[in-house]
């Protein structure tokens, strides 16, 4: 059964993330989305930033330059 459930929580999971993309691009534009984005990818993959540091780097940033 388990088989059944991943490929349905995965399909969720895609259809979340596309959802939050669009919402980013419509109400902080593109040049924003692909900031945040960019740095959150580096501090990830790059450094092994842990998930919560980098979640309060993006709202830092929301919170400085789109508030």
């Amino acid at each position: 059964m388990s088989q059944w459930v991943r490929p349905v929580i995965a399909m969720m999971m895609a259809w979340l993330t596309l959802g939050f993309l669009l919402e980013s691009l419509n109400s902080s534009g593109a040049i924003h989305t692909l900031i945040i984005g960019a740095v959150a990818a580096i501090a990830l993959i790059r450094f092994n930033t842990h998930p919560a540091f980098v979640v309060m780097g993006a709202l830092v940033y929301g919170g400085l330059f789109l508030g």
